[in-house]
């Protein structure tokens, strides 16, 4: 966490001085193994300093904007909290984010790098439509062989692979080990 302190101009209201305070974050951090598909979030949460309060992400030092931005969301959380977050990890997801928090007295960030690892987990799904002639139908995420009547047949994504049995055997995906 870096730290960086302004020159500040105290005020005095009833003959009190106050002196402004800046900005601690409390550090955030992610898994190390973090796998193509899964979500991950980072909290980026001031433990001390006044308002008003500016939070911001960065990712690899360019500035990202409250919403949404390439799988990347920002969220402000009330005056003290901000949060980043990727629902579907990518390997273009692989960088160094920061938050940074300034105030009148100073400002404080905090960084940390995620970087996505190893493989998905595929996932295969099945979806049986009944028709005139009995027609099923086999969607799959992966290019990975599957079984109908004894023959092995290739699906490839986004692609449908039928049979036109009148009494279709059940398809079955082959054992794959992850």
């Amino acid at each position: 966490m870096t730290a960086f302190l302004r020159e500040y101009v105290p005020w005095v209201v009833n003959n009190v001085k106050f002196v402004p305070v800046p900005p601690t974050l409390n550090k955030f951090t992610v898994g190390e193994s973090l796998r193509l598909g899964q979500r991950v979030s980072m909290l980026c949460s001031v433990v001390d300093g006044d308002l008003p309060l500016t939070l911001s992400w960065f990712r690899d030092g360019r500035l990202l904007r409250p919403g949404l931005q390439g799988g990347v969301s920002v969220a402000q959380i009330g005056n003290f909290e901000s949060v980043l977050r990727i629902d579907n990890l990518r390997p273009e997801h692989n960088a160094n984010f920061t938050c940074r928090a300034e105030n009148q007295a100073g400002e404080a960030a905090h960084s940390q790098a995620l970087r996505v690892k190893g493989q998905s987990k595929s996932r295969i799904f099945v979806r049986h439509q009944q028709h005139q002639r009995s027609t099923y139908s086999v969607e799959m995420t992966i290019s990975v062989p599957f079984f109908s009547g004894g023959k092995a047949s290739h699906c490839t994504r986004g692609k449908k692979c039928c049979t036109q049995d009148p009494d279709p055997p059940l398809l079955q995906p082959p054992k794959v080990a992850f």
